[in-house]
């Protein structure tokens, strides 16, 4: 359990992905952990390289542009394209209110205004679009208590988006402590069901949101 923006979350789900984006031949990876609120619902906590940030599934359909697809509106702002990426899940624990599976695939495009982000992710037969915003990162260590972990992540505030490297051994590292501490949260929560198959909405891979393109 933590509390972030007022909120109490409980932490039910966890799954790590990669992207590659069209023509490039490094990867990137983030982690997105699925939280739950009794009155909010459901929210995403990614969690990148160089930031978090908390995303929920925008309820409406952004509208993006027809012409080119470099921008999107949504609720009256407009966002900019930033990434757009091939993503897939390679590790997956917890409940999830769909199936998740490892080499589950999808298109993803992210977009961002200011420290706003929203964020498009299509497979064969669905779209989904999620919303939300950076969080800074001593926000998220004090509402789930990791403070002491803070060292071994490397996390630090988030960052202006900026190039970064494909995924080396200290993320590989961060990754297996990240679980450890996963696993920790998941055996205090309770089970929960999945409905039919849907994309998580969840992703902003190529964001310290997710932030910059990893």
């Amino acid at each position: 359990l933590g509390q972030l923006q007022g909120v109490q979350w409980q932490v039910v789900g966890f799954q790590h992905r990669f992207g590659q984006a069209p023509g490039d031949d490094e990867t990137f990876g983030w982690s997105e952990y699925l939280l739950y609120n009794q009155k909010r619902g459901f929210s995403f906590l990614v969690d990148s390289q160089e930031g978090f940030s908390l995303v929920k599934t925008a309820s409406g359909a952004p509208k993006m542009a027809a012409s080119n697809s470099t921008t999107a509106k949504y609720l009256g702002t407009t966002y900019k394209l930033k990434y757009s990426y091939a993503a897939e899940t390679d590790y997956a624990a917890g409940e999830f209110y769909w199936p998740v599976v490892r080499g589950q695939k999808t298109f993803n495009r992210d977009f961002a205004n200011g420290d706003r982000l929203l964020s498009l992710e299509q497979t064969p037969k669905e779209l989904t679009w999620s919303v939300g915003g950076m969080v800074q990162a001593a926000k998220v260590f004090d509402a789930f208590g990791i403070e002491d972990q803070r060292a071994a992540l490397g996390k630090g505030d988030v960052k202006p988006f900026s190039a970064a490297p494909s995924i080396g051994c200290g993320t590989l590292i961060a990754i297996l402590v990240l679980l450890v501490f996963l696993s920790l949260l998941l055996s205090m929560c309770s089970s929960g069901g999945a409905g039919g198959y849907r994309s998580s909405g969840g992703s902003y891979g190529g964001w310290s949101s997710g932030g910059g393109h990893k």
